[in-house]
């Protein structure tokens, strides 16, 4: 196999792991003999975010088709929405795929994944490394020690937290460093969950307002669980005859499956019936694990940031490997 494609939300993606080489990702890459990553997962995506992202680059291969695709589907209760109002520009956010090593050290640069590139991941890296893992002694060693011309490509996003932030600017200013490196994806999008009601009013109760009153309207209607698992299977189908267009294998694993804190039992949709079961190949499909937080693979390790640590990854890897081996047999 030369590339394994994968995609998810900030569970699959790569930037925010002391070492990229500790994802799931990463290891699912090693164990199944690929020579190289496109890793478009970006914190926040959504499961019709990913859709799109996913026919975007089959339309613009910037860094050759994919082998292989695994999908970590996002949490149902998150949706994509397209806001083409220019007063409500300023919600906005751009996704993009950048393709040179700037991919993770742009966090430190130009402040774009502001919680993903400080000291703490570096401290991170301190906490759970291993005897015979490398001892560096600062991120930019950590850094320039990734074999990068394996990973060839990421996804990402930026969005604002104040009305008055020039987001074309920014992109213009990404532009100058990464020339011919970067491209949007979409800057129209905007996707809606709750951490992200909060997240992005900092300082700004005009913005604060206009975010939590969109997310009030779409939560009353898209938290009921019938809805959240007809959004992941919707996709699911979207994602899966995009594959087949090119004539690609894919895979999938819904992130709602999760150990309920108060009553510690396991809660999944995977077992739910909808209107688009029909459609789906179902031995495609990795049922009941899942990365997250509460997932039954995870080991209680975050990182600084919150974020499942290495050996949760490791633990969900050792799920998801024969899984994808059994497909590739």
């Amino acid at each position: 196999m030369k590339n394994l494609m994968t995609l998810g939300c900030s569970y699959s993606q790569i930037y925010y792991h002391p070492d990229p080489r500790w994802s799931y990702t990463w290891l699912l890459k090693e164990a199944v003999g690929a020579e190289n990553l496109i890793n478009l997962a970006f914190g926040g995506n959504s499961p019709s975010g990913v859709t799109r992202m996913l026919e975007w680059y089959l339309r613009n291969p910037v860094k050759g088709m994919p082998d292989f695709i695994y999908v970590q589907v996002p949490q149902g209760q998150r949706e994509e929405y397209y806001l083409s109002d220019p007063s409500k520009k300023f919600l906005n956010e751009f996704t993009f795929v950048l393709t040179n090593k700037n991919m993770y050290k742009t966090m430190m640069e130009y402040g774009a994944w502001h919680a993903l590139r400080q000291d703490e991941a570096f401290g991170d890296y301190e906490r759970y490394k291993r005897p015979g893992d490398k001892d560096f002694k600062n991120d930019e060693e950590l850094i320039e020690d990734m074999p990068w011309d394996q990973l060839l490509a990421v996804g990402g996003t930026i969005w604002n937290e104040k009305s008055n932030f020039d987001g074309d600017w920014y992109q213009q200013n990404l532009f100058i460093h990464n020339k011919d490196d970067m491209f949007i994806t979409s800057k129209e999008v905007f996707n809606v969950q709750p951490s992200w009601a909060e997240a992005r009013t900092a300082d700004n109760k005009n913005l604060a307002k206009e975010i939590k009153d969109f997310h009030k309207l779409w939560a009353n209607y898209k938290r009921q669980r019938p809805e959240m698992v007809n959004t992941v299977r919707r996709e699911i189908v979207l994602m899966q005859n995009l594959a087949k267009r090119h004539n690609i294998p894919i895979a999938f694993n819904s992130t709602d499956n999760v150990i309920i804190p108060e009553t510690k039992e396991f809660s999944t949709f995977d077992d739910k019936v909808t209107h688009f079961d029909s459609m789906i190949n179902w031995k495609n499909i990795l049922k009941y694990e899942s990365i997250n937080n509460n997932s039954k693979t995870w080991a209680n390790d975050d990182y600084w940031d919150g974020h499942p640590g290495r050996i949760s990854h490791e633990r969900y890897a050792e799920k998801v490997i024969p899984f994808v081996k059994s497909l590739l047999s």
